[in-house]
């Protein structure tokens, strides 16, 4: 029989992960000789307004393109899909993915299942589709800029030098394979199927159910994108969104005068390889897209702790925590209220 967890079991551990997560960042000021709290508040104080405003609608274009992309996947079954409903209920669904963790990745499916009038595990398949599209715009970018690391920031001919455009062109070379499969899987959707099917004999009994499941979702997802005009506008908008999300950095960084020097092939740097460490769990760690971001700061871009906090900072702010009271003014308009999505994120679980 499972082990029922014990109530402070889940409180330990989220306890040591915040004192790690403080460790380090104790360690990461004091390698940089104290920090500065004066520095950070001028940081904040001399921002340009205008530049983070344009960074804010970069933002929010990326979500919207979220939706309009969403569009595309129910295309053959839901051809006229409200667009704002689509686009409200991804604003509802990252912003509890905000505020309540990553257990709330499925609330956004769940949602769009309901306001379309369709099963849920179609969306589910949607869903898994569109996070691996992602995955791989996000392993070709991190391949990118690996490749092209500013020379200036590293020794030359130095094997660490090396070993890192090895590592950019070994991530780059498998995100375009990696590409390849995916779609010839989606022009041979039932046979991958089937092949993914057999392979699930090899898991144990109480997990082969639910896999099944998964399995099929996915190969439906894929067969809706066999259509070459639906994948062109799937691949379009995927590639979109992420041109929008770097030129939101790239305002992110002109708005601070400490970063404003940085160009945009930086920002994308930044953007792909913050994005690929983020989307990697670390055990007993919370806060990693925190570390990542200061670390790339201070260490590869030379920018002081204080004012990379502060950058580090806008960027949540705009990327994730400007979802929360644009997710909530949508569900309001739904007639949705807190207990209703928790309700709905754990209906999704089951």
């Amino acid at each position: 029989m499972p082990v029922k967890s014990r109530p402070w079991g889940k409180a330990v551990l989220i306890a040591l992960s915040i004192a790690i997560t403080l460790g380090l960042i104790w360690l990461m000021a004091r390698q940089n000789q104290g920090f500065s709290f004066a520095q950070f508040a001028a940081s904040l104080r001399n921002v340009h307004f205008g530049w983070v405003a344009a960074a804010a609608l970069f933002s929010i274009a990326g979500y919207v393109i979220r939706g309009l992309r969403w569009a595309a996947f129910v295309t053959p079954y839901a051809p006229r899909a409200n667009r704002l409903d689509l686009i409200a209920n991804t604003f509802i669904g990252f912003a509890a993915v905000t505020s309540i963790g990553r257990p709330a990745e499925l609330l956004r499916p769940y949602l769009l299942a309901r306001q379309l009038q369709v099963p849920f595990p179609s969306q589910l398949g949607a869903w898994m589709l569109e996070r691996i599209y992602d995955l791989l715009s996000i392993l070709g970018l991190a391949g990118w800029a690996l490749l092209t690391i500013d020379a200036a920031a590293l020794p030359p001919e130095s094997p660490v030098t090396e070993a890192i455009r090895a590592g950019g062109a070994i991530v780059f070379g498998v995100s375009i394979a990696a590409l390849a499969v995916l779609l010839a899987f989606t022009f041979a959707a039932q046979a991958a199927t089937r092949r993914l099917q057999d392979a699930l004999t090899l898991l144990p009994e109480r997990y082969r159910e639910s896999a099944h499941r998964l399995v099929d979702a996915f190969g439906s997802a894929l067969g809706v994108s066999r259509d070459p005009r639906i994948l062109l506008r799937i691949l379009g908008w995927t590639l979109l969104h992420w041109l929008i999300v770097g030129l939101s950095f790239w305002a992110i960084f002109e708005s601070f005068p400490a970063a404003s020097h940085l160009g945009l092939s930086e920002s994308f740097r930044f953007l792909a390889i913050l994005a690929l460490a983020s989307a990697i769990p670390i055990p007993f760690l919370v806060g990693g897209f925190y570390l990542v971001s200061l670390a790339l700061l201070t260490e590869w871009l030379r920018i002081p702790l204080e004012d990379s906090s502060g950058i580090t900072l806008v960027v949540w702010v705009l990327q994730m925590g400007l979802t929360i009271p644009i997710g909530a003014l949508a569900a309001l308009r739904s007639g949705l209220n807190w207990r209703k999505i928790k309700s709905m994120e754990q209906e999704a679980h089951l």
